[in-house]
Formats: C-alpha cells, structure tokens, sequence
C-alpha cells in the first residue's frame, strides 16, 4: 500500500484500527478484546494474542525501618522499576478498516519507575514481601505496516502493586514467584512532534507472574 499523507489531527481513532495511516489505539487492551478486536482473520486475530505476551525486567531495592526479624511483619521503603516489552510481527494479515498488510509489526514498551511503600515478613525458611507505589510511566509505542513506520510516546502517572514469596537459599541470597501489577492510563501521546488527545483512554498496564532472585543483607 501507499502512505497515506500524516494528519495528526486524525491520527487517534475511537477504535483500534490503521485507517487513518498515523495511530491507533492499544491492541494489547485485554478489556476490550473480545468487543471490538476480533476479525474475521486468523492472522489478526493470533497477531493480537502475540502482543498480549511479554517480557519484564523488574528491580526493587529495599530498606527496612525498626528490622524485627523473623516471625514479624517489617515495613520500609524502595525503589522500584519495571521494564515491560510486547512485541509482534504478522504476515499477510488484513487489518479491521485498513485492508491488506504483508507484513505489520509493533512494539509496546512500558518504563516505570517510582518510589514503593514495602512489607516483609520472615520465616525461617520463607520470605513474604509487598510492595506499592505510585510515579511516572513512560510509554512507547513504534510501528511498522510494509514501509509505513510510526511511534507514539507518552508520559503519564500510573502505580503498581505486587506480592512475593520466597525461599531463602541462604541468609543473603532467595528465589521466589512475584505476581504483580503495573502502567497507568495514556490519555494523549505524542506523534510526529504534536500531542494528540485520545478519544478514548488506554491502558498502559501489565500483569505479570515473575521469577525472582533476592539478595538480602539481613
């Protein structure tokens, strides 16, 4: 297909969709998946479930005020930071009110990084923590359909949340399972140089199940 001339005044649909040839809103939003991302296309279809899936990279450092050690409940405070990449790539794929694409690919990547209220309890062998924060998300969002390439970014507040347990290897060292969650809501995203308002918000947000090794000092 051809470029269509960019017109960032038109760029952001109310629904997902490349019409306009500039943006379209966040085919990663489970929510609305079954409403209004399902085709008639396999292709588009397992492109959307592609994007779905991820990868992260999550630290948080930790201090502990008043450490009661084991048997108690200890709280504290962090940092914490979240990397969170979805990435998909479909062949000839038809595109719900664009047409036919040979090949589309996209990127959603989410940095978050804020300061976290912290809770610990110990047991001899297990460690339970939690944690909870509210800061800045960064988002970008860079596509390509055939020789037509965008990126979208923004910049919003968003929070997470999230719980861990661990089993403690040694008294400085632990692996554990983290569920969490974390990203926000964009409500407008910057394109070629100008702020477009989006007629719809859409989320940013994550859930994640993690492996988690822990290093520890007391």
């Amino acid at each position: 297909f051809e470029n269509p001339p960019l017109n960032t005044a038109q760029c952001i649909p109310s629904r997902p969709k490349l019409a306009t040839g500039c943006f379209r809103e966040n085919y990663n939003a489970q929510k609305h998946y079954k409403k209004i991302l399902k085709s008639n296309d396999a292709k588009f279809n397992q492109l959307i479930y592609d994007l779905v899936k991820g990868y992260n990279i999550e630290t948080t450092i930790e201090n502990y005020f008043n450490y009661k050690g084991k048997d108690a409940l200890n709280f504290g405070a962090g940092l914490h930071l979240n990397y969170i990449n979805h990435h998909a790539v479909g062949t000839d794929v038809v595109i719900p009110d664009f047409g036919h694409v040979n090949r589309y690919e996209e990127s959603q990547i989410t940095f978050y990084l804020a300061p976290a209220f912290v809770m610990r309890y110990d047991l001899a062998n297990w460690l339970f923590t939690s944690s909870i924060g509210y800061g800045p998300v960064f988002f970008r969002n860079p596509m390509s359909a055939d020789s037509y390439r965008i990126t979208g970014s923004s910049i919003s507040m968003g929070s997470h949340f999230g719980i861990e347990a661990g089993y403690k290897l040694s008294p400085s060292l632990g692996i554990g399972v983290k569920l969490s969650v974390a990203g926000g809501v964009v409500k407008s995203m910057k394109i070629a140089g100008e702020t477009v308002k989006l007629k719809e918000p859409m989320s940013a947000t994550s859930w994640m199940i993690s492996g988690i090794l822990s290093f520890r000092t007391k």
